[in-house]
């Protein structure tokens, strides 16, 4: 990161901030934990200035600096607080925005970084590793999020279509547990026995590649399910 200036420093040993300690060791010393602990009603536009700086200077960080800030609480979150203020989160649990998976997450969710922030500092957040948003644990936490959403059934299509497409990576492995949940939890929209748009667990539902067994036991979906998750909901031997 670019190292601070000799004026910046007068600056801040003026305000018996620092004695002599590298610019990292002031950061992480003195300058993020004031940021996490700072009442924000009173010092949003100093903590604003601060991260706008650090992101600023952090666009080509090294590993261990990168790996430090992803685990601190100071990414400017997309939603507020009941207050009306900013409330942050940690770069590791964000998704990037513009990220194809974003799709998969829903906007009250406290998993996208302010927009504004993120357009200043987009390369700094993605050099610093902001997450993509798929994991080894996101099917299973998709899954419960859906499954508790109560808003209009019709905002969960898309996000569970793009879901049910995807193609795993080897490396994503489901523990028997998970696997239960998955299949037992209703979030998958589909129309019940009665025709009401409702959700669905995956294990009480058939897909559109299963017409001839609908019966008037099993509610039905219109979502295609890939190869990958056809295994993951048991529709696959």
């Amino acid at each position: 990161m670019k190292p601070i200036t000799q004026h910046e420093r007068n600056i801040l040993r003026q305000l018996e901030l620092v004695l002599d300690v590298s610019d990292e060791q002031l950061l992480r010393i003195h300058l993020l934990p004031w940021v996490v602990s700072a009442a924000e009603n009173k010092f949003a536009l100093v903590k604003k200035a601060l991260l706008d700086w650090l992101f600023m200077n952090s666009k080509s960080p090294g590993e261990v600096w990168a790996d430090y800030l992803r685990d601190q609480q100071i990414i400017p979150l997309s939603i507020r607080d009941a207050a009306g203020l900013t409330r942050y989160g940690r770069l590791a649990d964000l998704v990037a925005p513009d990220s194809s998976d974003a799709i998969l997450y829903l906007n009250h969710e406290a998993v996208f970084p302010d927009d504004q922030f993120y357009t200043r500092h987009r390369q700094a957040l993605t050099a610093c590793g902001i997450g993509h948003g798929f994991a080894a644990g996101t099917v299973l936490d998709r899954a419960e999020a859906y499954s508790k959403f109560n808003g209009p059934i019709a905002i969960l299509k898309d996000k569970v279509e793009y879901l049910l497409r995807l193609s795993l990576l080897e490396s994503v492995v489901l523990s028997v547990e998970s696997l239960h949940k998955i299949r037992s939890l209703s979030w998958i929209p589909g129309i019940s026995i009665e025709g009401a748009d409702v959700l669905l667990p995956p294990n009480a539902c058939r897909g559109p590649q299963e017409h001839a067994l609908v019966d008037h036991v099993w509610g039905t979906t219109s979502s295609f399910v890939g190869s990958d998750f056809e295994k993951i909901l048991g529709q696959s031997s």
